[in-house]
């Protein structure tokens, strides 16, 4: 079956599954997206704050159209720079002007929005279309490849038959049922997909300023400080949201993964004196911001964790591909992981073009095989972070290190860092792919990581670069 005439089946209605599956619509092809969840709808305190770089509002743009990229961009306050504090000092700025603070799930149903358009829009004759289908939580991706059936999709209440000729995309995020089936039975032959895993060691809880902004901070920084992320998610009305993190061994470690509607009062009391320890530009009015129910619901609310996720393969066999999280998913502070894998689409559907007029190769395949340098080069760059972070005594003197040296010893207009070449003042200028970022970030830090490792050698194994 050729590209033109393909039907294609996505696994996953997130951001990243939409947008592939209004890109093939559009293009003529007909799609089922199979999505676990109910609805779409959330609650506020079940998304969490993203930035939507200039990587992402040009797939959004390229793939869904100008209509969707401005409803993002339009609802979406700049952020000018991330500002680390200690105390009340600001240690550390890296400037943006380039991102747009928004939340996963205000992208996500954009998207949505611009697929149920599209649909009301077809005339009689129109090719192409998208059908999302709710509560189709994917158990199993079971491998036939019988000459008729390619696949099956086990869902908890029936069992899909995938015909030879219909494509497969896995944009079912960082826990990917496929990618696991895929890893499995591909485990020890020659076209082994092989799967890397690496636990943030970090997790995360939302609360919200429910009673009156933070009018003394500025809507287009993102702060943070001791653990405590804090911002506006969307545009300059939004509720400001402090984001709180726990890494193992935390003094408030049982405290943040204590998980109940009914904490004590002393409870209540024990994580009102965390924030204002933690957020000291905060603490003084914080009871003017945030209220006791506030306080109170929080202990209910969702722990979000995750793992680092990298494979060696992004396609099976030419019908099935894996994008977004399913394939790499980062750090959370690296920035990109929503933009990532916009990015993946609108490779993928530059890939679809240049494979529809009869090439001999899938179109799954040249995407896998021109986009496996950006997921390592992703990959590269989110561990790095990583290390600096959640990392050995060894790898933290080496990452972490080699970054401060540069940025008090190299670092100019001429030589930007690797998240301004990402997200800052030159990413305007040239958007550069990830492979290109990683090379210029080691060609940077490299003299001053030789150096580090000699000095971080007596304090145990330094992760070598990838």
């Amino acid at each position: 079956m050729s590209s033109q005439q393909a039907s294609y089946v996505v696994i996953g209605a997130g951001p990243v599954g939409l947008l592939a599956a209004l890109g093939l619509a559009k293009r003529g092809h007909s799609v089922t997206v199979y999505e676990g969840r109910e609805s779409l709808d959330q609650r506020r305190e079940e998304s969490y704050p993203i930035g939507v770089n200039l990587r992402g509002i040009r797939a959004l743009r390229d793939v869904g159209g100008s209509i969707l990229a401005s409803r993002v961009e339009d609802h979406g306050e700049i952020i000018d720079s991330f500002d680390i504090y200690s105390g009340k000092r600001r240690v550390a700025q890296a400037v943006a002007g380039t991102i747009r603070s928004q939340t996963r799930f205000a992208v996500t149903k954009a998207i949505y929005d611009e697929c149920v358009a599209f649909e009301a829009s077809k005339g009689p004759e129109s090719k192409g279309g998208v059908r999302v289908v709710f509560g189709k939580k994917l158990d199993r991706f079971e491998v036939v490849e019988d000459g008729t059936t390619a696949g099956r999709l086990h869902f908890s209440d029936q069992v899909v038959d995938l015909p030879v000729g219909v494509r497969v995309v896995a944009a079912d995020g960082g826990g990917s049922i496929v990618r696991r089936c895929f890893v499995e039975a591909t485990k020890g032959k020659e076209n082994e997909i092989k799967e890397t895993l690496v636990p943030w060691n970090v997790s995360f809880r939302v609360m919200f300023c429910d009673k009156s902004p933070l009018s003394y901070l500025d809507p287009k920084i993102h702060y943070i400080m001791s653990g405590v992320y804090v911002a506006v998610s969307g545009s300059s009305s939004d509720p400001w949201t402090f984001a709180l993190s726990c890494r193992p061994g935390a003094p408030h470690h049982d405290l943040f993964h204590l998980h109940t509607d009914s904490p004590t009062p002393a409870q209540i009391e024990e994580l009102r004196a965390h924030l204002r320890k933690a957020c000291p530009l905060t603490a003084e009015r914080l009871d003017d911001h945030i209220s006791e129910e506030e306080l109170r619901a929080f202990f209910g609310r969702r722990i979000f964790t995750g793992n680092l996720v990298h494979i060696s393969r992004c396609d099976y066999n030419g019908w099935v591909v894996m994008l977004g999280d399913a394939a790499h998913a980062l750090f959370p502070p690296t920035g990109e992981g929503i933009n990532s894998g916009l990015d993946d689409v609108h490779a993928l559907m530059s890939a679809i073009d240049a494979t529809s007029s009869g090439a001999s190769v899938s179109p799954f395949s040249h995407y896998a095989t021109n986009r496996q340098p950006s997921v390592d080069a992703l990959h590269s760059i989110a561990r790095d972070i990583w290390l600096s972070q959640s990392g050995s005594t060894a790898d933290k003197i080496v990452s972490m290190g080699s970054n401060i040296l540069f940025n008090v010893f190299s670092h100019d207009k001429s030589k930007p860092t690797e998240a301004e070449l990402r997200y800052g003042p030159p990413a305007k200028d040239a958007l550069l792919e990830y492979p290109e970022v990683w090379k210029r970030h080691l060609e940077n830090v490299g003299g001053y990581r030789r150096a580090l490792r000699w000095i971080a050698a007596p304090f145990g194994h330094v992760t070598a670069d990838q």
